[in-house]
């Protein structure tokens, strides 16, 4: 994809003649500036499948002085962009709630539709790589009870001092887990974490596939209210138990019944959580209920199913 405005828009005119023959025009995230070009080009369908606004991700990011310029600029590309879509796609009912009262955008254009996840990209593979084998290694090593995973990037949201305050807390009872970027800046991890990065799809299946209990973002960032991290539907395609901040997006997906929801986070609530999973019985029990909540709501053949249908009501 070429950069520049210039650049971008001689593109999409080249292409003006298959883009006319089109019956829809889908727009992924993050590419919302190309939703105007395609409002001037076509007069076909234009659906921005948004999931969430770029405005969000500069939020999460923190608002510094040096970035609000930058903000006013995202913020008036969603306005622009949402305003030229037709239907606009977003992940939860309070995202759409709440981009409706932002960008004041019809909360009759708007499509709810849970974002969920590519599930071929977790198909088994019997041959272990070298990091897993690792992997396997230290925790046999360790021989230390519970598994717990956390994966995502380290920022405001993640909650990531929580973590690793919990893992010093329970530094004989199990080992963490986490998969971060590579450019990740930690404080000293607890000898009980062990961080791994660069991991291919499959290697990230294998590494769910041996955690016990899988952990959500855990601060008390705003964003988190309106959101549904994609972790969240990870865990629950692989049936593990899944501790998080409380959250109305996240309750918009799970109940309380599938998943653990913390309104206070701490490092020594968050410890206390992971101890109560001790026992089999109850982390399969977390496991099955949030494995059928996520394949009666959010499952890739149920997202494409609910899809189709939102494309035939515009005809």
């Amino acid at each position: 994809m070429p950069t520049g405005v210039l650049n971008f828009s001689k593109l999409i005119f080249s292409k003006r003649h298959e883009i006319r023959k089109a019956d829809y025009l889908v727009v992924m995230s993050p590419c919302h500036i190309v939703t105007p070009f395609l409002r001037v080009l076509t007069k076909r369908s234009v659906i921005l499948d948004a999931g969430w606004s770029l405005t969000d991700g500069q939020i999460s990011r923190g608002l510094k002085t040096q970035s609000r310029i930058k903000s006013i600029r995202i913020y008036l590309l969603d306005f622009i962009a949402f305003h030229s879509a037709d239907r606009l796609c977003l992940e939860s009912e309070i995202q759409a709630f709440r981009t409706s009262r932002i960008f004041l955008v019809p909360r009759r254009k708007i499509k709810v539709i849970f974002t969920s996840l590519d599930e071929t990209l977790f198909h088994a593979n019997t041959l272990k790589s070298k990091k897993i084998k690792v992997l396997h290694e230290k925790i046999k090593k360790r021989n230390s009870g519970l598994i717990v995973l956390f994966r995502g990037k380290v920022n405001s949201e993640s909650g990531i001092e929580h973590i690793l305050e919990a893992a010093e807390i329970l530094k004989d009872k199990a080992s963490f887990i986490l998969v971060c970027g590579a450019n990740d800046v930690f404080p000293a991890l607890p000898a009980n974490t062990i961080l791994l990065s660069k991991l291919s799809d499959l290697e990230l299946s294998e590494v769910y596939q041996i955690s016990d209990v899988t952990l959500g973002q855990l601060s008390n960032h705003p964003r988190l209210r309106y959101t549904i991290p994609h972790k969240a539907f990870e865990a629950g395609f692989f049936a593990k138990p899944y501790i998080t901040a409380n959250s109305a997006g996240v309750r918009e997906l799970y109940g309380s019944e599938s998943v653990v929801l913390i309104d206070e986070v701490t490092g020594n609530s968050l410890a206390l959580e992971i101890l109560k999973l001790k026992e089999r019985r109850a982390r399969l029990q977390l496991g099955t209920s949030i494995h059928a909540s996520y394949q009666e709501k959010a499952a890739q053949k149920v997202i494409n199913s609910r899809f189709e249908a939102f494309l035939e009501e515009l005809q």
